[in-house]
């Protein structure tokens, strides 16, 4: 139900918003609407926060060992808070996305695909994946930046530049 709500209140601020939303642009709100809750995009928003949660959590309890449970659960309220309050600029932004790029027949093909149990396990398998891509690419950037750091170091030296 606050899904409906949410896509509804989208596609009022697309309408109203400034008055320039096409006719055509119409059908692919409404079609956005479907797609959004067939994606369960409620669920995805959930599990960002949730993985920033945890991260969050993980790194203060590397920097504060003893950190009680009482503090961790007041750090995932603000977390919650914050990220309920940018989810309709979330929802605003894909919405305004999916209806600028995508034609009406991709809108529906996306949905059909989404409705299949491929695309329903893709819509649970994918965020678990992002998720472990995080935990990888973490340290595999630090590691680059460090690289890339001393190889523009070493360039830029030899054309006469100090990093």
């Amino acid at each position: 139900m606050a899904s409906r709500l949410i896509a509804a209140l989208f596609c009022a601020l697309i309408l109203v918003g400034g008055g320039t939303a096409r006719a055509d642009d119409s059908a692919r709100q409404k079609l956005f609407i479907e797609l959004y809750e067939v994606m369960r995009y409620d669920s995805v928003l959930a599990q960002m926060t949730n993985t920033l949660g945890a991260s969050i959590e993980s790194a203060l309890r590397q920097k504060f060992p003893n950190i009680d449970r009482e503090t961790l659960k007041d750090v995932r309220a603000v977390v919650e808070e914050t990220y309920a309050d940018l989810k309709p600029q979330m929802v605003k932004f894909s919405g305004t996305f999916i209806v600028q790029n995508f034609t009406e027949d991709d809108i529906k093909i996306m949905i059909a695909f989404y409705k299949t149990p491929t695309g329903q396990k893709a819509l649970t398998l994918m965020p678990k994946m992002m998720q472990e891509m995080m935990g990888w690419l973490t340290p595999a950037m630090q590691t680059l930046q460090t690289e890339l750091k001393g190889k523009l170091r070493e360039r830029l030296k030899s054309r006469g530049y100090e990093l």
